[in-house]
């Protein structure tokens, strides 16, 4: 009860989990993927969580030692919000979801003080000198302002270009219905004309589809109409991930109602392997991410053949 598994709720960027492990064992682990010693290299992204921030973190632990690192509520206009009820701080009202307030990232980024200096050095360039991790997938990004991206992303590249020149800056960002006065819509995220400067995002709508199509069996017509959707919009559709799976819930085995979860599950697999994405595969027991209990991740609960006709 000491953490939270998946790593969200942050109390310290600059630390290990001390129920993960240690820094030299970090780094180890690191270099033994690059080194490839058991196949092709592989690189590490690194999920970063900054939109949000735990209760132990000093930013929450100590509100009035740090004021406006949390966005301000819109008591104006509710809608323009994140999250559903403001959260009351020594300096007032926050906006916040999931039970953690929205950091203000864009506070101080004029002078680079404040919360955009924290951020900027404190967190990523901090992990980038100690580290040699090769990208970032930035969770919840809609939530921070786009302007924000636009400039942190820029000296990012100015300060490690030339060190990492392949580095990978993927968002997570969920814009539905519309986006809020203050975001923009998903293309711009990656569109390289827009300016932000993102390298990938998820394509949520095409994820969307697969489930529908290959889980319950809806009209394959949609795959195309979306695909389609996609391309009017974005300049470059190679570059967003697309997965057959949800995040945790719900997953396309369980939407399968009709006893042939594992041929469509194939199906989608192939479909997902051999469209312009980046393929989005999750960890499980190749079922996808089927499973309840971290344990039974190394079952064994498919048939013989599925892991080699995965394999090809």
């Amino acid at each position: 009860g000491g953490f939270l598994p998946i790593g969200y709720a942050v109390h310290d960027h600059g630390k290990i989990d001390p129920n993960l492990g240690t820094e030299s064992e970090f780094r180890s682990m690191l270099a033994e993927f690059h080194a490839g010693g058991n196949g092709p290299p592989l690189k590490v992204i690194l999920d970063l969580p900054f939109a949000m921030v735990g209760a132990g973190h000093p930013w929450s632990a100590r509100p009035q030692e740090f004021q406006n690192y949390f966005r301000p509520w819109n008591a104006v206009d509710p809608a323009d919000n994140i999250g559903k009820g403001p959260v009351d701080v020594p300096y007032g009202q926050i906006d916040s979801d999931w039970g953690m307030g929205i950091v203000n990232a864009a506070n101080g980024m004029e002078k680079e003080e404040t919360t955009y200096r924290a951020i900027r050095d404190d967190i990523v360039f901090h992990l980038m000198d100690r580290f040699d991790i090769d990208g970032f997938r930035y969770d919840s990004a809609q939530d921070l302002a786009p302007e924000f991206w636009a400039k942190i992303l820029a000296q990012f590249r100015t300060r490690y270009g030339e060190k990492k020149p392949d580095f990978v800056h993927v968002g997570e960002v969920f814009i539905y219905p519309a986006p809020k006065t203050w975001q923009r819509n998903s293309p711009d995220y990656v569109n390289r004309s827009a300016g932000i400067g993102m390298d990938g995002i998820y394509d949520f709508a095409l994820i969307h589809r697969i489930q529908k199509v290959f889980g319950e069996g809806e009209d394959a017509q949609g795959l195309a109409q979306t695909m389609k959707e996609t391309a009017r919009h974005f300049d470059e559709p190679e570059r967003l991930m697309a997965s057959f799976d949800g995040y945790e819930d719900p997953t396309l085995l369980s939407l399968a109602k009709d006893g042939h979860g594992k041929e469509r599950l194939f199906l989608a697999t192939v479909f997902l392997l051999t469209i312009n994405r980046v393929p989005f595969l999750y960890s499980g027991n190749e079922c996808g991410m089927d499973y309840s209990e971290p344990g039974v991740l190394f079952e064994e609960k498919v048939d013989a053949g599925y892991l080699a006709r995965f394999k090809t």
